[in-house]
């Protein structure tokens, strides 16, 4: 049997097979973007402000290293209070003052964080009671609910040397944790050194009824705090624990300490814990502690009131390049905030481990962790509404961690970091590989400084040499070219300027670093330019001609070619006719 009956059917066949075949390459044309899309990742962003918030440090202000030393008078006016506000955070740990001499000078501190300048950012007080029931700070105590009243609420001091004094000013109090530690025995207060197989032995020689006391620590917190609408809203942290992970093994009363224990979570609305990630990775560091910590109060958050480096044990290096670390990293595995500890160092303190965990030294020298951490909030700091949006990308590379973050001028920024165990001054890097699903305007920061040290205009694909410490990659969409102008031009909301690309210099060596005079390899253009929404369209459209054009091309080939072999089929036939 003959597959067509007459040669107009072969002729409508073909047609029908062209007609397809240009209705697909249109299809495609027009959607090639969607479906380059489709090939990437869609990482979604979390607020750039939402980790800034995640910040706090913790401080000692009733201490004496906090009130004068040999290089200020007055540490607090001098010191502790422009540099804190400088640094920008928005969180402070402190603990709960005992009502003695000083009660109302510090109360007046803490307003003054807690209401500074406009230029300043207001401070959020975290207070740490104590475990002992005799101490005024003490949930169990008669006087803890009247203190804690007296930061919210003008009245008169309920307790102590200054018992009955008045006091006028209020302090931004967001939480109260519960005691500080209980179930560790510190080697300079016992002249023990606790490891894993003994410290609940010191633990009970130092306070034989600690998991009852913690108990009921934990209770009275809660049902004093909520028996008054002053202080009903104030949110409950769990107890520091330093050998979580060990309760499980051991028992009291008869009954195994994790299990006896378990009734906190009633009353609190954060867990706790303390990690001190010595030279191991930050992923070890949050497995081996922070972990605990997440299972035993899950699905209740964790809060991260202290972590820290003593510059004693480690370089002013080192404990920059892990301070940035864990903050993005603990950040991103989802916890709210992480205090810093601490923010300056105290000479007093018993031990020199102790006395140089800060990031200011005693003389007010900033160490880089001051730095950098203060870089990073300039950079990152937001207070417009953000519409997040998922950033299409590809990223590959070994021991790779990173942090999405996006600000309400819509730039993306990423934080990258070698995730490498035992940092040293030394920079240690991996090779890392970044693909955009469309093109981007890329800027490279250290948190050294707050300029750019590199900028790439309208790439795809980046590689970077990725450091054991924080870089920050502010990634925005090209805008159209100004007029008469080859460059395309990259708008900063960190430094309120506009930024003309030029040819990026050492554009093979995505990690170079700025020159000597602290200036990016770019030409500025003082002038700016401003991208109307008619351009924004005027561009789509013209993408939308060329693969329009394209596709009436094809089909005009296609329907010539057709017509030409229906005319040589016609002839041939005529041709063979008798």
């Amino acid at each position: 049997m003959k597959l067509f009956e007459n040669p107009r059917q072969a002729f409508l066949l073909l047609g029908f097979l062209v007609l397809s075949a240009a209705f697909y390459v249109a299809t495609y044309s027009n959607n090639a973007e969607f479906q380059a899309e489709n090939d990437f990742t869609q990482y979604q962003p979390k607020t750039a402000q939402s980790f800034v918030e995640s910040i706090g440090v913790v401080t000692h202000l009733t201490y004496n290293d906090y009130k004068s030393n040999a290089h200020f008078a007055d540490v607090y006016n001098s010191l502790v209070k422009p540099k804190i506000r400088e640094l920008g955070v928005h969180h402070v740990r402190q603990n709960l003052a005992h009502g003695g001499a000083g009660f109302v000078s510090y109360l007046q501190k803490l307003h003054e964080l807690s209401n500074p300048p406009n230029n300043y950012p207001p401070i959020q007080f975290s207070l740490s009671a104590t475990i002992n029931p005799t101490d005024s700070t003490s949930p169990m105590n008669t006087c803890f609910l009247p203190k804690v009243k007296l930061h919210l609420v003008p009245g008169v001091v309920p307790c102590g040397n200054e018992v009955g004094q008045p006091v006028s000013v209020s302090v931004k109090l967001s939480n109260i944790e519960n005691p500080n530690e209980p179930d560790h025995c510190f080697s300079f207060v016992c002249n023990y050194s606790p490891s894993p197989s003994n410290w609940y032995k010191y633990s009970l020689q130092q306070n034989s009824d600690w998991p009852d006391d913690v108990l009921g620590a934990a209770s009275n917190a809660k049902s004093k705090l909520l028996s008054d609408p002053a202080t009903a809203n104030i949110i409950t942290v769990a107890p520091s624990f330093v050998w979580l992970q060990y309760h499980q093994n051991e028992t009291y009363n008869g009954t195994n300490l994790r299990t006896y224990l378990n009734p906190i979570n009633a009353n609190i609305s954060y867990g706790n814990s303390h990690p001190y990630c010595g030279l191991n990775s930050v992923s070890t560091c949050f497995a081996n502690t922070v972990q605990h910590a997440v299972n035993r109060y899950a699905p209740k958050p964790v809060f991260v009131t202290e972590t820290g480096h003593s510059t004693h044990e480690y370089s002013e290096t080192q404990q920059a390049k892990y301070l940035l670390r864990i903050l993005f990293d603990f950040f991103e595995r989802g916890i709210p905030r992480t205090y810093i500890y601490a923010f300056l160092d105290e000479p007093s303190a018993a031990t020199l481990k102790e006395q140089n965990f800060g990031l200011l030294n005693e003389d007010g020298r900033e160490k880089p962790a001051y730095v950098w951490l203060k870089n990073t909030i300039a950079l990152l700091k937001d207070s417009g509404s953000v519409g997040l949006k998922a950033l299409s990308m590809q990223i590959s590379g070994n021991g790779l961690r990173h942090s999405l973050l996006q600000k309400s001028d819509g730039s993306h920024w990423l934080a990258l970091q070698y995730d490498k165990s035992n940092t040293t001054d030394a920079d240690a890097t991996t090779a890392a590989t970044i693909t955009f699903a469309s093109p981007k305007n890329v800027e490279y920061y250290s948190p050294a400084s707050t300029a750019a040290y590199k900028t790439e205009s309208s790439i795809t694909t980046l590689s970077i040499s990725v450091p054991d410490k924080i870089t920050l990659l502010r990634i925005s969409d090209p805008v159209a070219l100004n007029s008469g102008s080859n460059s395309s031009t990259t708008s900063n909301s960190t430094t309120n300027s506009t930024t003309k690309q030029s040819t990026t210099k050492n554009s093979g060596k995505a990690n170079d670093q700025p020159n000597q005079t602290g200036q990016t390899e770019t030409e500025t253009d003082s002038t700016g330019f401003e991208l109307k929404d008619n351009e924004i369209q005027l561009t789509k459209n013209l993408a939308v001609s060329k693969n329009l054009f394209a596709t009436i091309l094809i089909v005009a080939l296609l329907f010539v070619t057709v017509v030409i072999s229906w005319l040589r089929l016609r002839r041939e036939l005529h041709q063979k006719k008798p």
